[in-house]
């Protein structure tokens, strides 16, 4: 009986020396007490997680969703962060999804017109909201491709304009692809001297300029101009249309050229010169008659050369009244296209006198 109390004894013995009461400083404690129960580490099984595709493909104007997969240890609180979207997408934090209808100016790249893509990197990070400093990251690439996108013209193309009088054409049109360009245009088959006029490139809107010379219709009411304009934007040529200006004949009257004064020996002879503006007509030339001696005005074409045809008035005045020799005189010229289309000259006749007297002072 006192070998059986005795091996009892040493049993329960051993089992108290298993429940080490001392902690690492040496402390006594009680495993009885709750305050004093063995210290462990409280980081719950399992680790972070996440998955977000390497890269993420769009398409302008369609919607695309991609799904995360993230997870923090148990028991921990999921946060998931992502980071440098671009303009439009969303990250739809409850369910871990990123959402994106790319607009049709998403792929455009201002450094790269002539590409079809654009590239977007992202970041997505997940923690535990108890353990922010813990976190796990990934950056992932955004693919968008363009979707091509139509251009239009909203103006007339066919506009009417009168010889001598300024033409200004407003030409709208509208490009879904790069709505503020920058544009850029230019004119082929039009005159030589008709301009595009662009104030604003981001604007989809110029100004075709031109004004008719008085040659652009000739022997007849009218005339058309056809012409190509070609409109540009950053990738280059964009829009091509034709333009239609129906010009409307108008006569101008002639140029003329010759003498302001002529000295009066006894007779008075010159020559002025007259050119039609309109290429149609040869000027004729008429003269006032100053009311004594002869005065005569021929008109002679001038033949040869190109361009716009020309007349020599011949003036001449003769048998002048001896009365009459030392005045002042002055004859009113006119040359003509149509009779009716005119430009006057006048020409001082000074009398050989007066001339010698303003000479010797």
């Amino acid at each position: 009986m006192k070998r059986l109390v005795w091996f009892t004894v040493l049993v329960l013995s051993l089992a108290a020396c298993e429940q080490d009461p001392y902690k690492g400083k040496g402390d006594l404690q009680d495993p009885s007490n709750p305050k004093d129960k063995p210290i462990v580490d409280e980081k719950p099984e399992g680790a972070l997680g996440l998955y977000v595709p390497d890269q993420m493909l769009f398409v302008e104007g369609s919607t695309g969703e991609y799904l995360i997969k993230a997870s923090v240890p148990s028991g921990g609180t999921l946060m998931v962060e992502v980071k440098d979207l671009p303009p439009g997408m969303v990250f739809d934090a409850a369910n871990l999804k990123l959402v994106w209808t790319p607009d049709y100016q998403a792929a455009n790249d201002p450094n790269n017109p002539n590409t079809n893509s654009k590239q977007y990197k992202i970041e997505t990070k997940v923690y535990d909201k108890r353990k922010t400093l813990e976190a796990e990251t990934k950056e992932s690439l955004i693919i968008v491709n363009d979707t091509p996108r139509p251009a239009g013209v909203k103006s007339a193309l066919e506009m009417l304009g009168i010889e001598g009088s300024p033409i200004a054409h407003i030409i709208e049109f509208e490009d879904q692809e790069y709505p503020i360009g920058p544009f850029d245009a230019s004119v082929a088959g039009l005159p030589i001297d008709a301009v595009v006029d662009f104030p604003n490139r981001t604007q989809p809107r110029f100004v075709l300029r031109w004004t008719p010379t008085f040659d652009k219709v000739i022997n007849k009411n009218e005339d058309i101009y056809t012409g190509r304009v070609i409109i540009y934007n950053p990738r280059g040529k964009r829009l091509e249309f034709n333009v239609v200006w129906t010009v409307a004949n108008r006569l101008a009257p002639p140029l003329v050229a010759g003498p302001v004064d002529v000295s009066q020996p006894v007779d008075v002879d010159f020559v002025v010169i007259a050119e039609d503006q309109n290429s149609e007509y040869t000027p004729q030339w008429t003269a006032s008659h100053p009311g004594y001696g002869n005065l005569t005005v021929q008109t002679q074409a001038i033949i040869g050369g190109s361009g716009r045809p020309k007349s020599m008035g011949l003036v001449s005045w003769k048998n002048i009244p001896k009365d009459k020799l030392g005045l002042l005189a002055t004859l009113n010229l006119r040359a003509c296209v149509q009779t009716s289309t005119c430009t006057s000259h006048q020409v001082r006749v000074i009398p050989t006198t007066m001339v010698l007297a303003k000479e010797k002072k």
